[in-house]
């Protein structure tokens, strides 16, 4: 397994740089979560300090109150709403864009908060992680994307601890884009979200925003309170194709943060 990992680092290695000539850190959103395709944010000269200046559309990112992601360092309060999911299996649908690698997932897998379905659209990989725990951040974080036909977002988020080797990691780091824009697309190669979920789902829960612009709040959070594990090797191969892609904690401002 540590062969192919450096086999995996030797091939990002040659092409990191069309990465950076293609996209790299100064490229255009993809608007995934809403902002407008032509403006341009990244994580390094026009990051999280800038974003509210860049556009009117980002002004939440710096005058919201309720932004993410946060420390989970106060007393939690215990809460006894459920909620369920149902993930399937889905062809392989990837995607380098910019400062993210997204994996899109075919209808079939959602989730179900407060009495409302929120279907599962993409995860994300986050390196490092952006919610942190008494001021720890995870190495990793995969984020998971759900939206009701509503327009309600949920995101789940699974922090990931440096480690051994994640076995189901390993097979989509075989076949990852490694030039801006590039698809990878394999409907014969069946992806398992579930697989990314931890066997105790216990959670912390919050109201907070997209943890990118343009910012937008009013989306709940449910952060597993148990990690799963990517080995030091897996975590460099994701960072070296998107960079350090993690919003700085924000502020609580009164939440509360509840737990089960």
């Amino acid at each position: 397994m540590k062969l192919f990992e450096n086999r995996v680092l030797l091939v990002i290695g040659v092409l990191i740089s069309s990465v950076l000539i293609f996209g790299g850190c100064d490229s255009s959103n993809s608007g995934d979560d809403g902002s407008p395709d032509e403006i341009e944010w990244n994580y390094g000269s026009k990051g999280p300090d800038v974003w509210a200046t860049l556009s009117p559309d980002f002004a939440a990112c710096g005058s919201g109150s309720a932004q993410s992601p946060i420390d989970i360092s106060v007393d939690p309060v215990d809460d006894a709403r459920l909620w369920s999911f149902t993930y399937g299996s889905s062809g392989l649908d990837m995607i380098l864009k910019d400062h993210h690698i997204r994996l899109n997932i075919r209808s079939g897998s959602s989730i179900i908060v407060d009495g409302v379905k929120h279907n599962l659209i993409y995860l994300k990989f986050k390196t490092p992680g952006e919610h942190s725990v008494q001021g720890a951040n995870g190495a990793a974080e995969v984020h998971f994307f759900h939206q009701s036909t509503e327009g309600g977002i949920t995101i789940i988020a699974v922090l990931v601890t440096a480690g051994g080797v994640n076995k189901d990691l390993a097979p989509l780091l075989s076949r990852l884009p490694v030039v801006n824009d590039e698809s990878v697309v394999d409907p014969t190669f069946f992806v398992r979200p579930i697989d990314f979920i931890p066997d105790d789902k216990s959670f912390y829960r919050y109201d907070g925003s997209l943890s990118e612009p343009p910012c937008t709040e009013g989306v709940k959070w449910i952060v597993l309170r148990n990690t799963i594990e990517f080995s030091e090797g897996q975590i460099e191969i994701l960072n070296k194709l998107t960079g350090d892609n993690n919003r700085p904690i924000q502020p609580l401002n009164g939440r509360s943060i509840v737990q089960e």
